[in-house]
């Protein structure tokens, strides 16, 4: 187990037939190659099914990353901030952890109305 991440603190396990939707991006789980334990994540193009590589995820991390680190850079820790988003969703789910960010969002918000109306 990588010493930086814990186990989920509520273990899922994802299984084959599953079907996803995320951002309007519909996701299904199938059975993968490498043992027969594996799984593959999919996700629809619009015309077909493509797994999703390792080189997509590392991608679409490393583009948010630098993104919000340019929107919020030290000492907002915007980039940083994305790491723990994505620490919190590997521990205790996505659910959860679009949850906290959802609070976070809402309360940021009712700061910056409450600065309006001063």
């Amino acid at each position: 187990m990588n010493r930086y991440l814990r186990p989920p603190v509520t273990f899922r396990r994802f299984e084959a037939g599953e079907f996803h939707e995320c951002d309007g991006i519909g996701f299904r789980i199938v059975k993968g190659v490498k043992s027969p334990e594996d799984l593959r994540l999919d996700w629809w193009t619009g015309s077909e099914w493509r797994a999703i590589s390792s080189k997509t995820v590392g991608f679409m991390a490393e583009f948010i990353y630098e993104n919000e680190h340019v929107l919020y850079p030290p000492p907002l820790q915007g980039g940083e901030k994305f790491v723990a988003y994505l620490k919190h969703s590997i521990q205790h789910g996505t659910g959860k952890a679009q949850a906290g960010l959802d609070v976070e969002r809402r309360n940021k918000q009712r700061r910056l109305n409450e600065g309006e109306a001063s």
